[in-house]
């Protein structure tokens, strides 16, 4: 989603199109996750293993933040509808949600530690304030957003099931059944030639609707 730039060309930061940016996206982070369910997360869930290619310099709060929300404010997000709506499933989102400890600082600079120290500092001072908007906005998001349910999350769960051992799915496919059937089986361990082979059944069957 494009955002608005909140620095000027002097490099001054205008804090209230900060806000704005971080609000559009996690309103887009409340629909899309009411929407397609929780392979939203399983997307997201990539970001933190980014971070460890990162230099520890650019997890810099204040530079990398100006136009989206930190990951770990968007999984507790996740973390959030995903109790909600009570889906049955492990998706380990807090393992996923502590970045930090996914970032090497075996060999860093003190500096650059420092950083990473400021980084969760500012979140943690962030989080409760985040978390009290979020409980004002969702409900009102939620009412209005034909969402993906209990039922929705069943039926993914029988066609990753179906689909893992080839066998016939008898309803129609909803194209969200179809991610979160396949979020349903990742966490199986699956070797990389029978996920490839799965991925590769898959894209023939989307192909084919």
């Amino acid at each position: 989603m494009s955002n608005n730039n909140p620095r000027d060309q002097e490099g001054n930061i205008d804090p209230n199109l900060v806000v704005q940016n971080w609000m559009t996206e996690l309103i887009s982070d409340i629909i899309g996750a009411l929407c397609v369910g929780p392979s939203l997360f399983l997307a997201h869930s990539m970001a933190p293993t980014l971070w460890t290619f990162y230099p520890s310099h650019e997890t810099d709060f204040l530079n990398n933040f100006l136009t989206h929300p930190p990951c770990e404010i968007r999984f507790n997000i996740h973390r959030k509808i995903i109790e909600d709506l009570q889906y049955n499933g492990d998706f380990q989102i807090d393992e996923v949600q502590n970045i930090q400890h996914q970032i090497d600082t075996t060999n860093i600079e003190s500096d650059d530690y420092e950083v990473l120290q400021d980084r969760a500092r500012d979140i943690d001072i962030l989080m409760p304030v985040i978390d009290a908007w979020f409980d004002r906005v969702y409900p009102y998001i939620k009412s209005r957003i034909d969402y993906f349910s209990q039922d929705d999350w069943k039926y993914s769960v029988d066609f990753g099931t179906s689909f893992r051992n080839e066998t016939d799915f008898n309803d129609e496919l909803k194209p969200s059944w179809i991610l979160n059937g396949m979020l349903s089986i990742k966490p199986l361990g699956l070797d990389s030639e029978t996920e490839s082979e799965i991925m590769n059944r898959l894209i023939e069957t989307i192909t084919d609707m």
